[in-house]
């Protein structure tokens, strides 16, 4: 009788890609959804004075600094700028970051994200090539992942899946899963919703000027106003302000 010969499995590969950033749990500002060149250049303004003011020396960039809707094919019967024009605010976003603050977390957003697929490269290639120019690398720490941790205390991201027109409803249901307060962008919503746990899930609030998007200022349908707003950790508190500077504060 033939000998049976025995084969071997393989070792695993590891995986392609690196491990979640934790952000040092000090002060920190947490801006998104400026989608430029729509940003809100006011508000911007008033939450790095605000920031500064409190001597916060980070910034978290929780997903679309850009729109892309050049690059997007569901906005492909719609008049949008040229993605240059797209590039070149983006960039003058993270130029103003990176002059007031010591260091720029940077959170990949669906919206960041049309470039690299339509270019077939990488997040980080667009971000230090495209947008900085190869410029203040030093400063910038940008993660594949749409989220970051904030120590122990909280995790930060821009929603890839799941969206409820009650503001910090999903950003609750994060909480639980992750066990800690959980801050969102994506929404376009600003609000709070107190988990089951006790920690608070976040809409953060957008950093766009209003009526931007054609989905919502064109169409006539059932989405809540786009709100903006931006918050400040610090302290083991969550400090939101809303469009106005109105401070709510979550301990």
């Amino acid at each position: 009788m033939p000998r049976r010969k025995i084969y071997s499995i393989y070792d695993p590969i590891g995986k392609l890609f690196g491990d979640p950033i934790t952000v040092p749990s000090a002060p920190t500002l947490i801006i998104g959804d400026t989608h430029a060149p729509y940003q809100n250049k006011k508000l911007l303004v008033e939450a790095i004075r605000i920031a500064k003011e409190r001597r916060v020396r980070q910034v978290i960039h929780a997903g679309d600094l850009i729109d892309g809707a050049a690059y997007n094919v569901q906005a492909k019967h719609e008049a949008v700028p040229p993605i240059e024009l797209e590039v070149e605010h983006g960039r003058s976003i993270l130029y103003a970051l990176q002059s007031h603050f010591d260091t720029v977390y940077i959170i990949p957003g669906n919206h960041d994200m049309y470039y690299p697929k339509k270019e077939k490269i990488t997040f980080y290639e667009f971000i230090n090539r495209v947008i900085l120019q190869d410029k203040f690398i030093g400063k910038f720490v940008i993660t594949d992942y749409d989220y970051m941790y904030y120590g122990d205390y909280a995790i930060v991201g821009h929603l890839s899946s799941g969206y409820d027109m009650i503001a910090g409803k999903v950003a609750s249901q994060l909480a639980v899963k992750y066990n800690r307060h959980a801050l969102v962008g994506h929404d376009h919503l600003m609000g709070m919703v107190q988990a089951e746990n006790g920690k608070y899930g976040v809409s953060i609030g957008g950093m766009f000027m209003h009526n931007s998007f054609s989905y919502k200022a064109k169409s006539y349908n059932i989405f809540p106003h786009s709100a903006m707003g931006f918050v400040i950790i610090a302290d083991n508190k969550i400090h939101h302000f809303d469009e106005q500077l109105n401070e709510r504060i979550y301990e």
